[in-house]
């Protein structure tokens, strides 16, 4: 192996000084997030955010629908040549995210519905 390649592969990052930047930056999971997210809100946040309607019935639907599907990481794929692009409301969208209106936003961000 050639110096040059050793030197990609022990890249040091910088040191994140504050610790919801490490936290963020380590996590590798939804869990994780999750983790790092209960270490920052109240309780009355977390149970807003965690919980659902009623007896919560759509909220356990939607978990058991989310856990019958896998997603496959596959390592070592050209991406040079992806296109995440698609058609949405008439338009051209480059990635196709979209985030819908929600209750209470400024609880998580000070900014409200457009940090999201």
């Amino acid at each position: 192996m050639r110096p040059a390649e050793v030197a990609q592969l022990l890249r040091f990052r910088r040191p994140a000084l504050r610790a919801v930047d490490r936290r963020l930056r380590d996590a590798a999971t939804v869990e994780d997030l999750r983790t790092a997210a209960h270490r920052q809100w109240p309780r009355g946040v977390r149970d807003y955010v965690e919980g659902g309607a009623d007896g919560e019935v759509s909220l356990h639907r939607n978990r058991a629908a989310f856990a019958e599907h896998d997603l496959v990481a596959r390592a070592l794929r050209d991406v040079s040549t992806v296109d995440t692009s698609c058609s949405l409301l008439g338009g051209r969208a480059a990635l196709p995210l979209a985030l819908a209106p929600t209750g209470y936003t400024r609880m998580m961000h000070a900014a409200g519905e457009p940090a999201g």
